[in-house]
């Protein structure tokens, strides 16, 4: 789950020095709510608040120690930050041992204030998403399609649409992103889901022997089938048969299954009688089945027959906001399967499950789950060493979602800020701290 958090809650009695850090708050990308005093700041903010909070010590009525008081008893996690004047550093010192995240004293630049603000911010987001595997978010949902990224809820949307349909589809992905589960998911979304869900892996067997197992074949066929056999797409009624790995297929057995796409028949290895076939065809591939295509090794009009109704589900790393909501479903999944209780995790270790590149996807992510939970060794430090740190990451993404939406935008930099919701100055900013240049896009 990407936790957004983005919120700084100012909190101070001086109108001008609460409105100069509003401005350069706001200026920098931050949502902000302000308060005048730490009664009505205490009364706005909750245990699940998303963000963190900036207070003066010197308040009339309920002030800055008083304030921390009350939000370290309803959170202990949140970050304050205090504000303080050259008379109340020991306080403020005092505060720091009790909890408090940062202090700044006066008079404090725009430099020591908004790495301040990021840095508890980013924090509090690693807490907020600690806590909600704790709590179990996503978990009931089937490991399928959790996740609140744009890729994973289109996928989504596109299953609903096809579970009313009888059509083939074809689900197109990196190895374990999920393709097989997808197709299973589709299964039980259709009117279909009473009857069988048969899955062929279309290269782990001969092309004789898959042959067999598809089409099944007439007696004597074969040397030592007396009898004959049925195969799979018969033995699935009106259920569903998922061909996995398609791009594998045998090139023998590509033209029976494009006539079997065209005609609804299929013909038993051995027999002259073509069999009448009701199931419900689903393919899955790797990205390189186009390729494939392009090489030969994979008939074209079988391909262009199966890409009608195609769902591409993209990898991991182009959905890292998904990780965490995944990731506790999985430690649920296998905390219930071990009987054991769900264990800490820590801070700093889902920082880098964000940073990493997944280059096993989500069966990789879930592999970790399970080392975590048995003990395993999934949380030592070098178990994702090899990756970018936390600050690299969010860095790079920010760089190719702002890419991509200038190149949408044509270069327009006002069309970009709207569709980022950014004030014009820290655009630029950001566009210039990741060398981008408008005039760029203007000319693709």
């Amino acid at each position: 789950m990407s936790i957004d958090c983005n919120l700084v809650a100012v909190v101070d009695d001086d109108h001008d020095l609460r409105a100069s850090l509003v401005q350069v708050l706001q200026l920098d990308g931050f949502r902000v709510i302000d308060f005048a005093d730490g009664n009505a700041a205490a009364k706005r903010i909750t245990r699940d608040f998303p963000g963190m909070v900036i207070t003066d010590l010197r308040m009339p009525g309920l002030d800055g120690t008083a304030l921390f008081a009350r939000l370290n008893d309803l959170d202990p996690d949140l970050p304050v930050v205090v504000i303080t004047g050259h008379g109340d550093m020991l306080t403020a010192i005092d505060l720091m041992r009790r909890g408090a995240y940062d202090f700044l004293p006066k008079p404090f630049s725009t430099d020591q204030l908004l790495p301040t603000v990021r840095r508890a911010l980013e924090k509090r987001a690693l807490v907020l998403e600690n806590r909600s595997l704790k709590e179990g978010a996503g978990d009931g949902h089937g490991t399928e399609l959790i996740g609140t990224s744009k890729s994973i809820t289109r996928v989504r949307a596109a299953l609903d649409q096809l579970a009313a349909t009888d059509r083939p589809v074809l689900f197109v992905g990196e190895t374990g992103t999920g393709k097989s589960r997808c197709a299973a998911l589709l299964h039980r979304l259709s009117n279909r889901a009473q009857q069988p869900l048969i899955t062929v892996d279309c290269g782990g067997l001969s092309t004789r022997e898959l042959g067999v197992q598809l089409f099944g074949c007439a007696s004597d066929a074969l040397p030592g089938a007396a009898l004959p056999r049925t195969g799979v797409l018969r033995r699935a009624g009106g259920g569903t048969v998922v061909l996995d790995r398609i791009e594998r297929l045998p090139p023998d057995l590509q033209p029976a299954i494009l006539h079997l796409l065209d005609s609804g028949q299929a013909t038993p290895v051995g027999s002259p009688f073509p069999q009448q076939i009701e199931a419900r065809i689903i393919a899955t591939a790797d990205p390189a089945l186009a390729a494939a295509v392009e090489q030969g090794d994979f008939s074209k009009a079988l391909f262009h027959r199966l890409k009608g109704l195609t769902v591409e589900i993209a990898p991991l790393r182009e959905r890292l906001e998904d990780v965490t909501m995944l990731f506790g479903t999985f430690l649920h999944e296998a905390a219930r399967g071990a009987k054991v209780a769900v264990p800490e995790i820590p801070l700093h270790f889902l920082a880098r499950l964000r940073a990493h590149r997944w280059t096993g996807n989500v069966r990789e992510l879930q592999s970790i789950a399970d080392e975590v939970v048995l003990g395993l060794g999934g949380l030592s430090d070098g178990a994702l060493a090899q990756d970018e740190g936390l600050r690299e990451a969010v860095a790079r993404f920010e760089a190719d979602y702002i890419r991509s939406v200038l190149s949408e935008a044509r270069g327009d930099v006002e069309a970009a800020r709207a569709k980022l919701d950014l004030p014009r100055k820290t655009l630029y900013d950001k566009m210039t701290r990741h060398g981008l240049v408008p005039a760029d896009f203007r000319r693709r």
